[in-house]
């Protein structure tokens, strides 16, 4: 008995340290493919950082080569240099004030028609069909304020619409639309429009659907008809819903915008015709930049690079740099060059420009706040800030 009683220990003993063996090899193949998905989740994420990274540099160097923008020369990260492009394509173009409201109405439509129902951005090439929801990729799309921007002397506020893979940026001008780590500039007279496709999607989830009723219902016993069939008591129904479709394309891209209520994608697409219709009425216009004036044979300029050059740049902060123009009789030629260099020494301007780095850029920043205070010529308004430029040899940045 004592026997049998020491080989059961045995057995047990034998039983328990096999178990903990098993289970020891199943952690360890557990944590090698967790560890497997967790490398492979890392280099993908690695991967699309650096396609979208290097993406974002070619997409800024079509910016600057498309629309002649001042290129940086320092090294920058790649969002801020995209950030200024966006900033100095803003900055050339001259909204009236009929576009700034018609963009205002354009994404007040835009917003009620995304937060009142539900709707998606779809990834798939989708024609008039029939599926089900658990076939269907859907991505939920979201509307999102860019906050108020002070570009080319108009206040307005930018918006994105945006879900997993894709985001769509609006500004008065154009849509900056990214998918899939790719970018691409869109000019809205070259975006097409279509949303008379609809496809039929039975939801198994059986879930609330903002904005939308079921078209129809289907049953697991059903006549010829559609209808229910009565002989059978236990016959459940599971509703079908109509999703239209609202496509945006421009040449070979296209962004399909899917909607579970006709009523909302019909918003959609009219509010995007509309202001379509509306640029086409008020066109919008090129402003003036201060790196465009000429200065070669300007005989003004060449006293304001005299004055630097004698007395150094520090000159241009003090009192005494105003009282060298009018000695000079600057005021006859460009009457109002003292108020607007005075004001630049009073709001620190001046301080700023003679600081290293500096370049254009700063110069155009310098004449929208001033030119939100006074009312000056913009022609003259450009020259006389030129003069600095042309004077302390500022780079093109």
């Amino acid at each position: 008995m004592k026997n049998s009683g020491v080989i059961g220990l045995i057995i047990l003993f034998i039983i328990g340290y096999a178990l903990i063996a098993i289970g020891a090899v199943a952690a360890i193949i557990g944590l090698g493919i967790g560890l497997s998905f967790l490398i492979s989740w890392a280099v993908k994420t690695v991967r699309e950082h650096r396609l979208r990274k290097e993406n974002k540099r070619l997409f800024y160097e079509e910016l600057v080569s498309k629309y002649n923008l001042l290129k940086a020369t320092d090294e920058k990260k790649i969002d801020e240099l995209l950030k200024d492009a966006v900033f100095q394509i803003l900055a050339m173009q001259s909204l009236s004030t009929n576009i700034i409201n018609a963009f205002g109405t354009f994404k007040s439509n835009f917003k009620q028609a995304v937060t009142s129902a539900s709707i998606w951005c779809n990834d798939e090439l989708l024609q008039g069909i029939s599926c089900s929801s658990s076939s269907l990729a859907r991505r939920n799309l979201s509307f999102e304020d860019m906050g108020f921007m002070d570009i080319s002397f108009c206040s307005y506020s930018p918006f994105q619409l945006k879900s997993k893979g894709c985001k769509m940026f609006f500004y008065p001008n154009f849509v900056i639309a990214e998918i899939n780590c790719t970018y691409q500039i869109l000019d809205y007279q070259n975006i097409g429009l279509t949303n008379d496709e609809c496809i039929y999607v039975t939801e198994q989830s059986g879930k609330l659907i903002r904005g939308a009723s079921p078209v129809f219902y289907e049953y697991l016993h059903q006549r010829v008809n559609g209808g229910p069939d009565r002989r059978y008591k236990n016959n459940p129904s599971t509703p079908v819903y109509c999703h239209r479709i609202f496509r945006i394309n421009s040449g070979s891209n296209e962004i399909q915008i899917m909607a579970a209520s006709g009523q909302t994608v019909d918003t959609l697409f009219k509010s995007l015709r509309q202001f379509k219709q509306d640029l086409k009425t008020y066109p919008i216009g090129l402003s003036k930049r201060i790196i465009d004036v000429n200065l070669s044979s300007n005989e003004y300029a060449s006293q304001i690079r005299s004055i630097v050059d004698e007395h150094g740049k520090d000159i241009l902060t003090y009192r005494v740099f105003i009282n060298l123009l009018k000695d000079y009789k600057f005021t006859k030629k460009y009457p109002n060059i003292i108020s607007i260099y005075e004001l630049m020494q009073q709001q620190n301007y001046m301080r700023q420009l003679i600081e290293p780095d500096m370049g254009y850029s700063f110069l155009e920043d310098v004449k929208r706040n001033i030119s939100q205070t006074v009312n000056h010529d913009e022609d003259e308004m450009n020259t006389v800030l030129a003069f600095l430029g042309y004077g302390l040899q500022l780079n093109s940045l």
